[in-house]
């Protein structure tokens, strides 16, 4: 059975969990307007446009252009 302190703990964590969910929820909405505005600017599919931003946050955060990586290795497996 949980004492006083720890179900008031757990009920605190809850409602911090349950924000971030709401929080999560609005964030994704945002995101994905974002990702409809690009998409209609490229005028191309919003999934493209998702990969294309994780490439480019991938780009950003290595340093590497993973393009450049996969364009080898598509080479060495189509040789």
């Amino acid at each position: 059975m949980l004492d006083t302190n720890d179900k008031k703990l757990v009920q605190d964590l809850f409602a911090d969990w349950d924000e971030i969910q709401d929080q999560r929820k609005e964030l994704n909405e945002s995101s994905k307007e974002i990702t409809k505005k690009v998409a209609e600017v490229l005028d191309t599919k919003a999934t493209v446009v998702n990969k294309l931003f994780r490439f480019l946050r991938k780009k950003q955060e290595d340093g590497q252009d993973e393009l450049d990586v996969l364009n080898e290795l598509a080479a060495e497996v189509e040789n």
